[in-house]
């Protein structure tokens, strides 16, 4: 008998109880992505063909990066890929996000060029431009919203 025969039969019974299909929470898979910084619900670009964004515009997949499927198909896999996660996180039709606005942040070095952003408030909009830019907070020296200019 060798000396990880006894701890063999609890390992082989773990693994099999972890192969059921357990049901996960919405909240631990909203936990899950939020640990690698991408705040759901996912959504798809309007801009490039087959990339999915995160809540705040910032890319999370890019399906086909080497152009080798037409468009249509690319798009779709975004989709799918952009429905499945949302609806397993819990995001449906009725349960639309909260509107973002556009903010431009300012930063104290003159060198820094200025970060267009979607975000809730301009407490999250500060949140994500020093994220983004790997700045401290005080790096920040103003925060604004966008507002579209009259012709």
């Amino acid at each position: 008998m060798s000396t990880g025969t006894p701890h063999r039969a609890a390992i082989e019974a773990f693994n099999a109880a972890s192969a059921k299909a357990q049901p996960v929470s919405h909240r631990t898979i909203r936990t899950a992505f939020l640990d690698q910084n991408v705040e759901l619900p996912l959504r798809l670009s309007d801009d490039d063909v087959g990339v999915v964004l995160d809540r705040h515009g910032c890319d999370v997949v890019t399906v086909d990066v080497n152009n080798e499927r037409p468009d249509d198909e690319a798009m779709a896999i975004a989709l799918f890929i952009v429905e499945c996660v949302n609806e397993a996180a819990g995001f449906t039709e009725e349960k639309l996000m909260p509107e973002l606005l556009p903010f431009r942040i300012h930063f104290e070095d003159p060198e820094t060029a200025p970060l267009d952003l979607d975000a809730r408030d301009a407490k999250h909009a500060r949140q994500l431009a020093a994220t983004r830019r790997g700045v401290s907070d005080g790096a920040i020296r103003k925060v604004k919203i966008i507002r579209e200019q009259a012709q």
